[in-house]
């Protein structure tokens, strides 16, 4: 996507790739099950994110002051930290002091990252005084210009700096994002003294697309089944081969179009794109029995199956005369 082209619309039907439940992780904090996120170092300098642990890798001459606390034990937030606060103060205790989730103490700025274009944020919030909403901001602070700020469509309209509103629950589809240093693209946007914020939502730009995901028909000696039909790129697919009495599985086959797919114990990423997944399986019976005598003294032939053949032929191994027989 060429930069500062606007989405117009998308669908993403795939879990988001990371969901912050600050209602739910706010739920264990009051239950004391949870302590609340520390600060970082103990530096009230550093500024502060929703939550997270601070990496030198987390920062960039366009971001510095976007830092993090460390996470606390027993935290069911994910393990990686997508968002961060542009604070010059520690207000911890604040921001951790309503039951509905993370309450914003003052108007800030705050930073999503870990995007690339197509991705989509999804915040969550109440608002303190009616009709008050969280606004998009493209700039971050920097004299850079135009060139490095976000873009995105909020609700299929192009979103303009400190214009327009986003609703709770609203799509923030984004079309650009600002670079960072360390390779992390992100957006920033703006919340308002005492919102509450529930959740955020983040889809790191995959596909939108669900692809089919087929069993071939016709496959002998043994079933094979998977555990999804349908799968969006990058998900990844169980395939359960199992063999018939007297078979063992060689090999299990996944092909989007013309590609093989790479399968490792039974499981493989799903590709941009429909793929079918089948089985080969070996015969493995040794010996037949019960071969009816009067065909055996006639010299009839038969391969592992017990399946009756008219002419053997170089190479195979068959029963003759009640004997395993190799045709060399």
């Amino acid at each position: 996507m060429p930069a500062g082209a606007v989405v117009v619309s998308a669908t993403f039907k795939a879990p988001a790739d990371f969901v912050y439940d600050f209602a739910a992780e706010q739920a264990l904090i009051a239950a004391t099950t949870v302590n609340k996120p520390g600060s970082v170092n103990g530096n009230q300098d550093k500024g502060q994110g929703f939550y997270g642990w601070e990496a030198a890798d987390k920062t960039d001459n366009k971001r510095n002051d976007y830092k993090g606390y460390s996470k606390a034990e027993g935290s069911q937030l994910p393990e990686e930290n997508h968002l961060w606060r542009r604070a010059d103060r520690f207000d911890q205790d604040a921001s951790w002091a309503n039951a509905g989730g993370l309450t914003c103490p003052n108007d800030r700025e705050y930073a999503i990252d870990g995007l690339t274009p197509g991705s989509k944020v999804v915040i969550e919030y109440t608002a303190a005084n009616d009709g008050e909403s969280i606004l998009w901001v493209t700039g971050d602070g920097s004299s850079e210009g135009l060139s490095l700020r976000a873009a995105a469509t909020i609700g299929d309209v192009a979103a303009v700096s400190g214009e327009t509103a986003i609703a709770s629950g609203a799509e923030i589809l984004v079309s650009k994002v600002t670079p960072a240093v360390q390779g992390t693209g992100y957006i920033v946007v703006k919340v308002k003294k005492n919102m509450v914020i529930s959740k955020i939502s983040i889809w790191q730009g995959k596909d939108a697309t669900a692809y089919d995901v087929t069993v071939a028909e016709g496959i002998e000696n043994g079933t094979v089944k998977v555990n999804r039909t349908t799968a969006y790129e990058g998900d990844e697919v169980v395939v359960t081969a199992t063999p018939a009495d007297g078979c063992e599985l060689e090999a299990i086959t996944v092909m989007n179009g013309e590609t093989p797919v790479e399968v490792t114990d039974g499981k493989f990423i799903m590709p941009a794109g429909a793929v079918v997944v089948s089985a080969t399986f070996k015969n493995t019976t040794v010996g037949i029995e019960n071969i009816n005598a009067a065909d055996a003294d006639n010299g009839a032939w038969y391969n592992l199956n017990g399946m009756r053949v008219e002419k053997p032929v170089k190479g195979g191994i068959y029963i003759h005369n009640g004997k395993k027989v190799v045709i060399k």
